[in-house]
């Protein structure tokens, strides 16, 4: 299966909230971590969401023998939104979503049309909800960089998922953000042989320990004040510049 994304993935990372940072001061702080990111396209520093205060165990848990043809891709914003919406039961902002899935009606200046504009779409955001509602299960592409091994582990440090500190937005919507509940798992990649470990170290020596990782995904539950999807991520692969794979966690 191969994913063509409609809008790229951003990171937001940092926690400038519990810095004391006022917003006067966040496009210095975006460009610092621009810098510090800068092989990672997109990066941008911004607050952390806050977190419901219930642990990763307590929440729904993916059936890791899923089968990857019940993946659903998701590459925009429009989706996710519908997913928030599918996870958390709460009454659905039309409005807002209209705004995101249909030009014609963020560009409609009569109130007349935009009503008859959102009319026709009501239908087909509700049915892309409760598609979502029957299924959680989800792909998604984003970028990611090895680091060099770590020879006491054998593993490779990876850089560009969602970890506990940042979370993701697709460019055509800001509103509705994904993060992993557990990003720690797939922080690091243990080679499973020496003749792997020699290889990818290679492609890190080359600067070529870079590409898509293909994140299989399980919608757990939502953070309501920041509009966030929590994600459990069931398996990780990881794909070279030229799309084959070189490793799966």
């Amino acid at each position: 299966m191969k994913l063509h994304p409609s809008f790229a993935l951003v990171m937001l990372v940092a926690a400038l909230a519990a810095c004391g940072k006022s917003d006067k001061d966040a496009p210095a702080a975006a460009d610092a971590s621009a810098r510090k990111n800068d092989a990672l396209p997109g990066a941008a520093a911004a607050a952390e969401p806050k977190r419901q205060a219930v642990g990763a165990a307590a929440l729904p848990q993916a059936d890791p023998s899923t089968a990857e043809a019940n993946y659903v891709p998701v590459n925009s914003g429009a989706q996710l939104a519908y997913l928030y919406y599918a996870v958390s039961g709460m009454p659905v902002d039309y409005d807002k979503l209209a705004g995101i899935v249909s030009q014609e009606f963020r560009t409609a200046n009569n109130e007349f049309k935009k009503q008859e504009i959102l009319q026709t779409l009501k239908p087909k955001i509700d049915q892309q909800i409760a598609l979502f509602r029957q299924n959680r299960y989800v792909v998604i592409d984003t970028n990611y960089q090895l680091d060099h091994i770590d020879m006491d582990s054998k593993s490779f440090p990876l850089r560009g998922l969602p970890s506990k500190d940042s979370y993701v937005y697709y460019q055509d919507s800001s509103a509705y953000k994904l993060a992993l509940t557990n990003a720690e798992a797939f922080s690091k990649y243990k080679a499973t042989s020496d003749a792997q470990a020699r290889e990818l170290e290679d492609l890190v020596e080359k600067y070529r320990a870079r590409g898509n990782a293909r994140l299989y995904l399980y919608a757990q539950d939502t953070d309501l004040n920041a509009q966030l999807v929590r994600f459990q991520a069931v398996r990780v692969k990881l794909l070279a510049e030229d799309g084959k794979p070189i490793a799966q966690m």
